[in-house]
């Protein structure tokens, strides 16, 4: 009993660190008003609009829940040219600013796109212009870890992605931009 109890913790203790690390920086949400208490709403009656306000379950209180935002069926408005933050802290896992790791250098990037506006383009593209890994053949070998990682990082935020790029070799430090 105990040894599948462990099992079961570690499944659940992975399954959280992975999703957390899947997740992009949000903004904090509002509290909801002192007035109005928590409201829990189950995943499988709830309808498409309604939005989950309540605090943490207790394990032994486990209900299945959802923390995904109602999907929305208003068009999306048209991008401003301003962009949110993203950062680039994940990026140095292979990346340095001047000097090649698992992938180029950020410079090395900067030099070959140009502008973040042509960067961001071969991003929305699906990252299929490939300008580095097309001229320098050390990195041609390494597209399949590309695609996985701009797949899990970037798509999506094409557009905040690209100008983090280029401030981060900008100001020589990754953060977020």
């Amino acid at each position: 009993m105990f040894k599948s109890s462990m099992h079961v913790a570690v499944i659940i203790a992975t399954s959280l660190v992975l999703a957390a690390c899947q997740q992009q920086p949000k903004p904090a949400p509002e509290a909801p008003a002192a007035t109005q208490p928590a409201t829990m709403v189950p995943k499988s009656t709830a309808p498409a609009s309604a939005a989950v306000t309540s605090t943490p379950a207790k394990p032994e209180e486990s209900t299945a829940m959802t923390s995904k935002p109602a999907a929305s069926s208003a068009k999306p408005e048209a991008m401003s040219t301003t962009v949110s933050p993203f950062s680039t802290t994940k990026c140095m896992a292979c990346h340095a600013i001047d000097h090649d790791k698992v992938g180029p250098a950020w410079k090395t990037v900067v030099e070959k796109y140009g502008d973040e506006a042509a960067l961001a383009k071969d991003f929305e593209a699906g990252f299929k212009e490939r300008r580095v890994a097309n001229s320098i053949a050390k990195w041609k070998s390494k597209e399949g870890l590309m695609t996985s990682q701009f797949d899990h990082l970037i798509k999506g935020h094409e557009k905040e992605a690209a100008h983090a790029l280029f401030m981060t070799v900008k100001n020589g430090k990754f953060g977020s931009y």
